[in-house]
């Protein structure tokens, strides 16, 4: 198993492997999630101790990428690799859609990423279900109560901040949402 895998399977950032591990430097992390680098064999010893033997020194030498990176378009088309903890904000993902067409009219049938028969289900409440209709495809619930976007997991108000840029564009009203300031 790549160490990037294990990582992303036990929801660790470089920066808490770099602590669990007492390294100075971040980036000697992303050296060796990268492949640019190979732990030392004292440093081996510590990740196979921490990882139960998952991870082990011949992992650091297969060529093939993590299962867990992540291919997403930049605002200039250019196609970026990312892992799962990297933040998309700083990438600015293009819109999966076309960025000229205007957020889609609520479906009588239901929104189009959440199932027909929930209407009387609270959940997801009508701002993020009207935030989930803003975005069509880009956006998509989880099994377990999360939301996507662009294929990445974020929470509620990330989701609603994304339908209020679009939103914006298209002079539609904003959805109030509890920690989601006005746009300027």
């Amino acid at each position: 198993m790549k160490l990037a895998d294990w990582m992303h399977a036990n929801r660790i950032t470089p920066k808490g492997l770099r602590y669990i591990l007492g390294m100075r430097s971040r980036s000697t992390v992303m050296r060796w999630l990268s492949g640019e680098r190979q732990p030392t064999p004292p440093m081996m010893k510590q990740i196979e101790a921490l990882t139960g033997g998952a991870v082990t020194l011949k992992d650091f030498y297969d060529p093939r990428p993590p299962r867990c990176l992540r291919k997403i378009i930049d605002s200039k088309g250019r196609v970026r690799i990312v892992y799962p903890w990297s933040i998309v904000e700083y990438h600015k993902p293009r819109l999966a859609e076309n960025q000229n067409d205007r957020p889609r009219a609520r479906d009588p049938s239901g929104p189009c990423n959440v199932p027909a028969d929930s209407a009387d289900d609270p959940w997801p409440s009508p701002p993020l279900r009207l935030a989930l209709d803003t975005l069509g495809r880009r956006a998509a619930l989880t099994d377990n109560h999360g939301f996507t976007l662009d294929g990445r997991r974020i929470d509620a108000r990330r989701l609603v901040i994304e339908a209020n840029r679009v939103r914006a564009r298209f002079d539609l009203p904003l959805i109030p949402y509890p920690g989601v300031r006005r746009l300027k």
